[in-house]
């Protein structure tokens, strides 16, 4: 049985009134909440929006009338909370939050060049992770998504499903982002070159005017001169693929607390007195 056909199968069962399978898909859901939420907010602020989109979901269940589409829906649901939680956040991050790009699974006996592997590819990660503030919202958005189908928690029609869009949109809008991804990885790596004694000068002369916060303006301005500067090219030749920087990011670990926070609107919540389905309408 695949994971998808085990989400499948606890749902029905959840919403049949049982409450362990209600349990256990509570518990292998959450992390997948919690990490689209933690990437776009700050802590607390995801904390938050990780118990009200568990509770929500826990409430509209018996209202999901294709028990196949859970994760998309409860993406969905995520999705919609992140969104009205980051409008009111003034200082929301920016960037996709990477974890600590140094703590990677180590072979039980590395060698020289296991280790020359990890220390590019923990560079490569800290230069992703700059390169999403170089990113407008929408794009953000879905990279985090597409960054939970390199880990296997999402499929592509699940993220065509979470954002209200046709599978071929998706496929558009994924195609656009690998390419502003790739700009904004450019700007990283030729920026951090510039910083070089025998970086670009002209690069650098061109970084003074500019105030530190990633803009549209200035992410067409810095990429013009990177394509077109033979130098500054060059920095960006020996960058890994962008899934494979992604499917080396571990999900965070949610917070031991939020998931009792979610369970206390499971009385009465799926289960009517004779144990049928309550009607409940979902609740995205």
């Amino acid at each position: 049985m695949t994971a998808s056909e085990e989400t499948t199968r606890l749902v029905r069962s959840a919403q049949g009134g049982d409450r362990r399978a209600l349990d256990r898909l509570l518990r292998t859901s959450l992390p997948l909440v919690y990490n689209l939420a933690a990437r776009s907010l700050e802590p607390a602020d995801a904390d938050d929006v990780t118990q009200e989109t568990m509770i929500r979901a826990v409430r509209g269940l018996p209202g999901l009338r294709e028990p196949a589409t859970f994760r998309a829906w409860l993406t969905t649901i995520a999705l919609n909370e992140t969104r009205r939680r980051a409008a009111r956040t003034v200082a929301h991050r920016r960037s996709v939050l990477l974890l600590d790009p140094d703590v990677l699974p180590a072979t039980a006996d590395p060698t020289d060049d296991d280790a020359a592997n990890r220390r590019d590819l923990g560079l490569q990660r800290r230069q992703l992770a700059e390169a999403t503030g170089w990113l407008d919202a929408d794009d953000r958005e879905l990279l985090g998504l597409w960054w939970l189908t390199q880990l296997g928690r999402l499929d592509r029609a699940d993220v065509a499903r979470s954002l209200g869009i046709s599978p071929a949109h998706a496929r558009v809008r994924l195609h656009r982002l690998r390419s502003r991804l790739a700009t904004a990885r450019r700007i990283v790596a030729a920026g951090q070159a510039a910083g070089q004694r025998d970086g670009c000068v002209e690069l650098r002369r061109t970084l003074a005017g500019w105030d530190g916060v990633p803009s549209r303006v200035w992410r067409k301005r810095l990429a013009r001169h990177v394509d077109g500067c033979r130098r500054c090219a060059g920095t960006g030749a020996h960058l890994l693929s962008p899934e494979r920087l992604l499917a080396a990011t571990p999900l965070l670990l949610p917070p031991t607390h939020l998931l009792p926070s979610a369970e206390h609107a499971l009385p009465g919540a799926l289960a009517t007195p004779t144990g049928g389905a309550a009607s409940v309408r979902p609740d995205p």
